[in-house]
Order: structure tokens, then sequence, then C-alpha cells
């Protein structure tokens, strides 16, 4: 063969393969894609995420053929392009720019896309004013978070100085004012303990439990008289849960009574301790009955009739007052203690933690408000329980107005109401710390050995035989 005829074949054979060269191929996905989005756009199923994708795999597949015609140092004879490829890009705020060749058309084998990447330009274009106006939006809204942030610091400011002044004024209305009972209400024997639920008040005697109508008029009435079981016995321990009442008495028996039934029945009658049973508290489905005779029973309240699950035993003398908080249950006795119990539910046994031995008499009177434990004693003395500690510790001794034991207590918001065997009951701001005084209550002429609040209006019973119900709204 002549040398132009070698160099013929040497050219033939680096060609590539008109059916499998980039051109055709490019070609044939260009006619697919355009048929392809003609049907689609018909069918309304066609949006702007498709023509971007579309586009952008165009100019990657126009990048491949250019650099396969650079490879061959020739496009294949079907190719009119002038060697100036177009060029892709990406800005700092992710936008794709096309740059077409020459005249301004994009070709790829004589087929003029140029529409089609002037309407991608024209919608990226939008979204870029789009995202900028979102930018300018996010900032107006950031300036207007921080105005609110503004706005709410000092409104919570005004509101810490309005309830100041608030408490300021109750305060000086408290000692301006002199409580008296709205009613005193009269019993033929000594009234122990008592509790009130909406407008019905309890009242635990000698023999009986006595129910009042608060909202008789002109004065309370006694509507139910709870005997049956107590005949002839002290009732001591008193306790309300829902619809039911759970009374203890001077011979060791709590009685569950069923106030849904007209007249009031009893449900059962527990007799497990050997001593007075002084103090009931409830917790969900499970009761606890302190007794003088140094136990306290825990109960099952879902058994029918409800069983003795354990017996705490720990103390050496009398159990008088009970408080459950959560999984710690508190108990003071005659041994002068007060001792802290694990009852969790997650534990087999309850478990003695504590013993705290700061009080010289008979612990009285139990009550617990947050963080703090309240314990009244025969020694006269109320000690505020820091029990964020372990083992509690004394926040605060108070320095009392009473005389005598220390024997009741009842707590409403920042005020705490403490009865004595002085015959009174003293008023304490819990705002502060240590807690003040801020008034003494007089009208009874025996000890105070029970009180409950509820709402503006507290209840007091004394061995008097009377109870008395005191506005409180002032204090």
């Amino acid at each position: 063969r002549s040398r132009a005829e070698q160099k013929k074949v040497k050219r033939a054979k680096a060609a590539p393969d008109i059916a499998t060269s980039p051109t055709s191929q490019l070609r044939r996905l260009c006619l697919r894609s355009e048929l392809r989005h003609s049907a689609l756009k018909r069918h309304g199923m066609v949006g702007n995420s498709c023509c971007r994708l579309c586009a952008v795999a165009f100019v990657l597949l126009m990048s491949l053929h250019h650099r396969a015609t650079l490879v061959h140092g020739s496009s294949s004879t079907n190719n009119d392009d002038d060697g100036s490829d177009g060029l892709v890009g990406v800005d700092a705020n992710g936008v794709l720019h096309l740059d077409a060749p020459g005249n301004g058309a994009v070709l790829l084998n004589g087929l003029d896309c140029k529409a089609e990447t002037l309407a991608l330009r024209a919608q990226n274009a939008t979204l870029t004013a789009q995202v900028e106006a979102l930018r300018a939006e996010i900032e107006v809204l950031k300036a207007g978070t921080n105005a609110l942030q503004t706005n709410v610091t000092t409104m919570t400011a005004t509101v810490a100085a309005l309830q100041a002044q608030s408490q300021a004024d109750r305060l000086w209305l408290c000692s301006q004012s002199d409580p008296q009972a709205l009613h005193t209400l009269t019993h033929d024997s000594f009234a122990y303990s008592l509790v009130v639920q909406n407008n019905r008040l309890f009242v635990a005697s000698y023999g009986a439990v006595f129910v009042w109508d608060l909202l008789a008029q002109p004065e309370p009435l006694v509507v139910e008289t709870l005997g049956g079981p107590h005949a002839g016995k002290p009732v001591r321990g008193l306790a309300i849960e829902g619809d039911r009442l759970y009374t203890g008495t001077s011979v060791g028996d709590v009685v569950i009574w069923n106030l849904t039934s007209s007249p009031t029945t009893v449900l059962h009658t527990l007799s497990d301790h050997s001593h007075t049973v002084e103090s009931i508290a409830v917790q969900g489905d499970r009761l606890f009955s302190a007794s003088y005779d140094n136990t306290i029973r825990m109960w099952d309240l879902t058994a029918s009739p409800p069983s003795v699950l354990h017996t705490l035993s720990g103390h050496t003398a009398g159990v008088e007052a009970l408080v459950v908080d959560g999984d710690l249950l508190y108990s003071g006795s005659w041994d002068s203690t007060i001792r802290v119990w694990d009852v969790s539910q997650s534990t087999a046994t309850p478990t003695l933690v504590h013993t705290l031995t700061q009080h010289g008499e008979i612990v009285r009177a139990l009550a617990v408000r947050g963080r703090h434990l309240f314990s009244g004693s025969a020694d006269n003395s109320i000690i505020v329980w820091d029990l964020s500690q372990s083992p509690p510790t004394v926040l605060h001794t108070l320095a009392t107005s009473h005389s005598h034991d220390v024997w009741a207590f009842a707590i409403k918001g920042d005020r705490l109401y403490s009865g004595s065997t002085g015959n009174t009951i003293a008023v304490w701001n819990l705002a502060v710390s240590p807690p003040q005084l801020i008034k003494t209550l007089s009208g009874h002429t025996d000890n105070v050995w029970g009180l409950a609040v509820q709402g503006d209006i507290l209840y007091s019973v004394s061995v008097d035989k009377t109870v008395k119900i005191w506005d409180m709204l002032f204090c």
C-alpha cells in the first residue's frame, strides 16, 4: 500500500465507531429526552427539577463529547460544533450557569437547546431572587425575635415586681386585720382530727365521724354521723382520698368507708394493729397506718379486703405522725425521732434510710412542702429540714409563739398554719427564709389538735369540743 493509504487505514482504526461514538449516543439521548419531556409535559408531570436535571446531564455529556473529540483529534463527521464548547459553573450561591458558545446557541449534533437553556437560566435567576428575599425576611424575623425577647424580659421583671408588691400588701393587711372565726361548730365530745373535701367537713370525735355540710345556711349542719365500728371508741386517725374515707380507732382498727353510697357504708375493717391508730396516709393503691404499737403497716388497697404488704419496725415508742412524699415516708414518734423510709414501688421491702434526732420530745406533726420537711414537737419547736441533703439537715429552728406542744400542721401556698396545746394557731410566711410568724389566732379554749385548709378558709378542731372556721383571705 502507498503511504497515503496506510495513513487512511490508521485513522479509520483510531476513529470511534459511529454507532457507539459519544456523538451518536448524545444525539439519541437528546432526542429520547425531548420525547419524554414532551410526554411528561402533556400529562402535567414535568417540573423544574426534571428540566434542571436534564440540562445538567446534557452539559456533562457535552463535556464528555468534547473530551472524546480532543482525544481523537477531530470531531465525528456529523458534528456541527465549531470546536468551542459551552462552559458550566456554580457560583457562591449554588446557582448553575451555562455559557453558550458563539452566537449563544447550545448545540448537540445540530440540535439547538438554546430555549431550554434560557428557561433554566430564568428559573435559576428567579430562585436566586426568592432565596435573597427569604434571607431578608429571616433577618427581619431575627430582629423581631430579639425585640420580643426584650419585651418578655421586661414583662417578667414587671410581674416579679407586682408579685413582690402584692406579697407586701398582703402581709400589711394581715398585720392590720384580726381574723375572726366565721363559725363555731360544737360537738358533744372531744374532736381529735378533721379533713375537708369539696363542701363536706369530716370531724373525728368519740364514737363517730361527723359529716358537716359547709353550704348549709345560715351555718354548716351535720348531715351524717358515721358510727358503726366506731361505737364506744375514740376516732383518732383520719384521711380522705377520692371516694374513700379512712379512719383509725383507739383499738387498732382501720375502717374504710365508701363515700359514694347513701348513706355512707363501711367497705372494710382492718384489724392488724394492737393499739391506737393515730395517723393515716394514702398514696395511690397503698395505705400507711401509724400506731401506738410502735409500728407502721403498709396495706395493699388493690386486694379485697386490703392486705398487709409490710410492717415497718424501728421506732421504740408509739408512732404519732405520718407523711408520704414520692418514694419516701416520714414518721414521727414518741421516741423523739423522725424516721425516713424508702417505700418506692421498686423496693421489695421498705428500708429505713435515715433517723433524725434533733427534737428533744415527742414528734407530733409532720408536713412536706417542696424540698422542705416541717416537724412539730412537744419541745414547743418547729424545725425546717432541707430534704435536698442526705441525710436531711436542719435548715431553720423556728422561734414559735407556742408555749406548748406543736400538735398539727396545715399548708396552703406560702402559708404554714401550726396548732398547739397552748390553744393557739400560728400563721407563718414561707415566702421568706427563715419563715416568719405573721399572725397568731386565738379563740379556742383548749388544745388545738387538728387543722385543715381549703382555699382561703382554715378549719381547726380542739379538745374544747369545737370546730372553728376562719376566713384567712388577708393572711
